[in-house]
Parts: structure tokens; C-alpha cells; sequence
């Protein structure tokens, strides 16, 4: 591999690192926020929507300007920002104001995430599933780390560090992008370059198969993000297990997350992403089962937990590397895709705290198996209409 790739693919790694910290940083503050803005857990949900509404906008507009601007110059002023928003955040203690540094903290989130997708694709081009379960696998890094953060500045008493410790992790690598060339829009090039013979190969825009794609991804998100954000709460408001506990169980979740897309790789490498895809929602819906009945008891959590972690690890790449198979991916399509996750991650978690305190925590796992059962539904739906398209 020459040089520049292995050098832009890892900064692309690194950054999922810092977007997997900043992403499940939430959840495992989310009691410190409302006890530090004077608020119930069922207000402060709404830092979910406002951090996944920023994530919108980011996905919507944002996304565009990857196939217009230097894709290495996006990225480093959007570091920037966000190292300066995280360290603002132990300094409010109203919600509203709170609430608007969210907005601008999944803005961030949003450019990180469409940018990193969109530049592995056009850097890697049509051997890009394996690069891609590898960059998510970095993302599930940070996501495993954060909750042992968390749970190390709570036993020195002031989980604010947290947000100060990230905002100091970012400056460097926004830096380092400044060094970097940038790759070029695979598809803008296309008619001039050596990839017009794949480029021929792939089927034109399907605007139905991107809308059950994006909706796909939505969904998606309320196993992901409405497991991975409330579980903490769900720990402590059971009295499962303390705080701490609640901490590294959602790190056990992340980490198993982050084995789970490790484990993958060879796997995409081999098989194709559908059967993929089918493999791992398989295996989600038996860990989901798995916690229905144990996951009361500290023991039976630990394992429906792990084994959740890793059934859904590899749905997310793998469904960018499916959606690749089928059509040409531009940072506007990457873009569309990412409003299915942000307009998900707005609603799913912040649906469960509306009722986490009226009906009981137990409301998450409902949340994660309608999700569940609705995504085999979609798959199923979407396999019927390749194979009738073809």
C-alpha cells in the first residue's frame, strides 16, 4: 500500500478513536449533567436529540462539502471546534446552554463521521470492506475506553475531567491533517481515471434501495445507541450494580463492540456483505432473548451485554461496504445515509427517556428488541427488491 494511503488511513483511524470517546461519552455522564444543571434524567434526555440534531445538520449540508472542498482541510477545522465545545462543557450548569453545546458537538460528530466513511471509500476504492470494518473497529476503541474514563475520574470526584481530558486529545490530530494530502472524489474522477471499467459495473442510482438503506441505518441506531447510552442508567436505577458498575458494563458493551468489528474483518474479506449482515442481526436477536431473561441478575447482564456487543458490531460497516456493492458512494449519498442514523439517534434514545422513569428501565429492552425485529424485516424487504431489480 503506498505511503499516503497508510498514512491517511490512519488518521482516519485515529479520529474514529475521538469520535467513539466523544460518541458513548454521554450515556456514562449523563447522571453528572443532570445533577450538575439541577435536572431529572427525563429533561436531560434531551441532550440525546440536540446532540443528534447538530448530527442532522452535519449529515444534510455538511456532507457536501466533502466532494467540493479538501476532505483533510474539513476534518481539521472540525476538530478544532470540537476540542474547544468538549471543553466547555463542565463550565455550564443550565441545560438550555448545555444543550446548545450538544448541537454543536454532534455537528462535529456528524463531519467526523460522514468524512471518515466518505475519504476510506475514495481512498481504498472498490477493496474498501475490509478498511471499513477496520475503521468502525476503531470507533468501538473509544467507545470502550470513555466508560473507564468516566469511572476513573468518578472515583476522584469530578467526572468533569472527563470532558477536559478529550478536548486535549483532538487538538494534536487536527494538526496533523494539515499535513496530509487529501484523496480525490473517486466518482468525480471516474470518466478520466483507471476505474471506469468498475465504475461501469455498478448499477446507476437506486433513490428506493438509498431510502431503505438510510432507514436501515436508522433503526440500526436504536440497538446501538439506545443500548449503549442507557445502559449505566439501567445498572443503577435496577440497583443491578453502582455507578462504577454501571460505567464498566457500558465499557464491557463497547468492548465487545470493538472485538466484535475486529473479529469481522477477515470475515468481510470473505463473505459477502449481505450474508454478513443476515449472520449478525441472527445473533443480535438471540442476545436480545438472552437479556429478556437474565438481564436482572449482575451475572446474566454481563453476558447478554457481550454477546450483544458483538453480534451488532459489524452491521454498521458492513452495511456501507453492501450499499458500495450496489451503487456509487459520494459524500452526498454518505451524507443521506447519516440522516438515518442522526434522525434514529435523535429520537430512539431520547424515546426510552421519556418513559425510563414513568414505566421502568426495562423500557430500553423493549426499544432494543422492536428495533431488532423491525431491522430482519427491513433486510428481508431489501433482498426482495435486488433480487427483483436484477
Amino acid at each position: 500500500m503506498p505511503t499516503q494511503k497508510v498514512v491517511s488511513t490512519s488518521l482516519y483511524y485515529l479520529s474514529f478513536i475521538v469520535l467513539g470517546l466523544v460518541h458513548a461519552s454521554l450515556g456514562p455522564t449523563l447522571q453528572f449533567l443532570a445533577d450538575s444543571t439541577g435536572t431529572t434524567l427525563k429533561a436531560v434526555s434531551i441532550l440525546f436529540t440536540m446532540r443528534s440534531l447538530g448530527y442532522l445538520v452535519a449529515s444534510l449540508g455538511g456532507s457536501n462539502f466533502y466532494d467540493k472542498v479538501r476532505g483533510h482541510f474539513i476534518l481539521c477545522a472540525t476538530l478544532f471546534a470540537l476540542s474547544i465545545v468538549l471543553g466547555a462543557v463542565p463550565l455550564i450548569n443550565q441545560l438550555w446552554p448545555l444543550a446548545l453545546l450538544m448541537l454543536l458537538i454532534g455537528f462535529t460528530e456528524g463531519m467526523l463521521d460522514v468524512g471518515g466513511n466518505t475519504l476510506v471509500v475514495w481512498t481504498h476504492k472498490d477493496n474498501v470492506g475490509p478498511f471499513m470494518n477496520a475503521l468502525h473497529f476503531f470507533f468501538g476503541i473509544g467507545a470502550f475506553i470513555i466508560p473507564l474514563i468516566v469511572a476513573y475520574f468518578h472515583g476522584l470526584g469530578n467526572i468533569g475531567w472527563t470532558y477536559w481530558l478529550l478536548a486535549a486529545m483532538v487538538l494534536p490530530l487536527a494538526i496533523l491533517y494539515l499535513l496530509v494530502p487529501s484523496p480525490s472524489n473517486t466518482v468525480a474522477n471516474n470518466s478520466l481515471a483507471e476505474n471506469t471499467d468498475t465504475t461501469a459495473s455498478k448499477p446507476e442510482y437506486k433513490t428506493t434501495l438509498i431510502i431503505m438503506i438510510a432507514l436501515f441505518f436508522f433503526i440500526y441506531v436504536g440497538v446501538e445507541i439506545g443500548y449503549g447510552n442507557w445502559l449505566y442508567s439501567y445498572v443503577v436505577n435496577l440497583n443491578i450494580g453502582s455507578e462504577q458498575m454501571g460505567a464498566y458494563l457500558t465499557s464491557g458493551f463497547w468492548g465487545a463492540f470493538t472485538l466484535g468489528r475486529l473479529i469481522t474483518i477477515p470475515f468481510a474479506m470473505k463473505l459477502k456483505p449481505q450474508t454478513l449482515l443476515w449472520l449478525c442481526l441472527g445473533a443480535t436477536l438471540v442476545s436480545i432473548a438472552f437479556l429478556f431473561f437474565q438481564g436482572t441478575v449482575l451475572s446474566g447482564l454481563w453476558i447478554g451485554t457481550i454477546l450483544l456487543g458483538l453480534s451488532i458490531a459489524a452491521v454498521f460497516p458492513t452495511l456501507l461496504a453492501f450499499a458500495d456493492n450496489h451503487m456509487q458512494v459520494t459524500g452526498r449519498i454518505t451524507g443521506f445515509f447519516f440522516t438515518g442514523v442522526s434522525l434514529g439517534a435523535m429520537s430512539l434514545p431520547w424515546l426510552v427517556g421519556q418513559f425510563f422513569e414513568s414505566i421502568g428501565p426495562q423500557v430500553m429492552l423493549y426499544m432494543v428488541l422492536v428495533c431488532a425485529l423491525a431491522l430482519v424485516v427491513l433486510m428481508t424487504a431489501i433482498t426482495a427488491y435486488l433480487r427483483k431489480s436484477t
